[in-house]
């Protein structure tokens, strides 16, 4: 995939949900000429059967996915990928090594992938729900256009991992001790998501949502925070480096949404 094709392919996943509401027609001069190409992509998407099924109900797709037919053990899934398997749901995956692996639009529902060496893998567009990921290490991999719900990354390396313009999304979660210092979560969003005492620092949280995320003793040195919205967090206090955060004021551009009674400048 050339250059050009990647941006039109993160511009599209960027508005996919927000054609209705006029997005398309702002980016089309950025786009310059390929808004046909754009369109393909979304309409792709959109009819893609396992991300329409997931969309429609996260709750029950794991369970409609996990046929059992995979016994646990060792498993040579790179293999099976490559003869065109892409439903891996409910298999026993501890500790394997998928470093540098392709495994675009795979789908690890109810997966265990506690351990796993997932460095530099090609994870664009996979599904993780009722995934289990603790420990496991995705230094350089490719999370754009993932879908993670109900997860467990608890101490997972996520350092260096591609998300694409922000589009990632991880619902009702566990990432306690996760591993994302550095990390560009510029306007992701994280919905019920555990982060106490993960490593967020220097990460660049800007414009992101926050929403009712536990980050009990989460580590936030040098995180930039500008436009992102706190006002549901929880045990924000309790954040190492507050002392150190970027931020924007009330009614600045990009300012920052905090919770109501906290006042950043305490902290300062």
């Amino acid at each position: 995939m050339n250059r050009k094709q990647k941006l039109i392919n993160e511009i599209a996943n960027l508005v996919v949900e927000q054609l209705e509401e006029g997005m398309f027609d702002k980016v089309k001069t950025f786009i310059k000429g390929k808004q046909d190409d754009v369109k393909s992509f979304i309409q792709a998407k959109k009819e893609d059967a396992q991300v329409r099924a997931f969309l429609a109900d996260p709750e029950e797709f794991p369970k409609r996915q996990s046929s059992g037919k995979f016994p646990q053990g060792k498993i040579d899934i790179l293999s099976m990928y490559a003869e065109g398997e892409r439903d891996f749901s409910g298999m026993d995956l501890r500790n394997a090594q998928l470093q540098g692996a392709n495994l675009e639009g795979a789908n690890f529902s109810n997966t265990n992938l506690t351990g796993a060496n997932l460095t530099d893998t090609n994870l664009l567009g996979a599904i993780f729900a009722f995934t289990t990921l603790n420990k496991a290490n995705l230094q350089g991999a490719s999370l754009y256009s993932a879908h993670l719900y109900k997860c467990q990354l608890n101490d997972t390396d996520l350092r260096g991992t591609y998300l694409g313009l922000g589009h990632l999304k991880i619902t009702r979660s566990s990432m306690k001790g996760a591993k994302m210092s550095g990390m560009d979560l510029f306007r992701c969003k994280f919905v019920q998501v555990d982060l106490s005492g993960a490593d967020l620092s220097g990460a660049n949280i800007a414009s992101g949502i926050l929403e009712k995320v536990n980050l009990r003793g989460a580590n936030l040195k040098g995180a930039n925070l500008e436009g992102t919205d706190l006002k549901t967090v929880q045990n924000l206090k309790t954040c190492k480096g507050l002392n150190t955060v970027k931020w924007k004021p009330a009614g600045s551009w990009w300012s920052t949404e905090w919770p109501r009674g906290f006042n950043i400048e305490d902290y300062q």
